[in-house]
């Protein structure tokens, strides 16, 4: 079974009226997922899985990422005269990084005691998706659920602040592997069960501040909290298949990649 029941010891979101969302759970948009770990009393909004796990003894796995390096004229045994035709064979490369490769992490996600799969994280908007390459550890673990109104209601302060942050959507790719594609639908269609997103542990903290994966139908638009895109962006509905995506708040650093954002 996919599926384990909840244990009493599982900590549950508070009991709304009507469908509403208090003040208490509002106050929460500021970091989901950090601010809740860290102040008891708005624990509540973030249902923490029974054993949460140590993500720091995770090895750092680099992508594989294709070698370009620079070849020499003497490499072909050609004299200069043929430089132009060297030219016009090598490889055109663009300083655009959605031009080129699009992949910024492959690895396991992980939901301890419900699901384990292998996937692919592609950039889909936010140029700082770049910069999280290399910096991801091989296993993306889960540790609990969150209701989606706080996750948009966090967003949304952070579009309208836009200091020091940058918003990076990313599209876990559905395997090809058979028993991991079960393991990816499994989670894709719990997440649509339960009416809760899923909150993955932090990382690096100078870095990747909330990190969120979300069901996202083959029928359905993207959230408006989303758009418009900044990059290649997702294929219309009805043109795609149902998709995970990662919704990630990384804090910006002056680095190359953050000037080219």
């Amino acid at each position: 079974m996919l599926f384990q029941k909840r244990k009493s010891s599982e900590v549950l979101p508070p009991k709304q009226k009507s469908g509403a969302w208090n003040e208490k759970d509002k106050s929460m948009r500021s970091s989901a997922e950090g601010k809740a770990i860290a102040k008891e009393d708005e624990v509540g909004a973030i249902e923490f899985l029974e054993q949460p796990v140590a993500f720091a003894a995770n090895p750092l796995v680099p992508m594989d990422h294709d070698n370009h390096g620079d070849t020499s004229i003497d490499d072909y045994n050609v004299d200069a005269s043929s430089l132009n035709d060297i030219a016009k064979w090598s490889p055109k490369f663009d300083d655009d990084p959605w031009k080129n490769d699009l992949r910024i992490w492959s690895g396991k996600m992980v939901m301890a005691g419900y699901f384990r799969f292998d996937t692919t994280l592609t950039a889909v908007s936010g140029a700082g998706a770049f910069a999280l390459r290399d910096s991801l550890p091989a296993e993306i673990n889960i540790i609990g659920r969150i209701p989606p109104i706080v996750v948009w209601e966090y967003i949304k302060s952070v579009k309208h602040s836009g200091i020091g942050k940058d918003l990076i959507v990313l599209q876990a790719n559905e395997p090809d592997d058979p028993e991991s594609k079960a393991q990816y639908e499994g989670l894709f269609n719990n997440m649509r069960a339960k009416g809760r997103y899923v909150v993955v542990g932090r990382f690096n903290p100078r870095m990747i501040k909330d990190f969120y994966l979300l069901p996202l139908s083959s029928h359905d638009s993207p959230p408006e909290e989303l758009l418009p895109f900044e990059g290649v962006g997702l294929a219309p509905p009805g043109a795609r298949r149902n998709v995970i995506l990662c919704v990630i708040v990384r804090k910006r650093e002056e680095g190359p990649m953050d000037q080219a954002a």
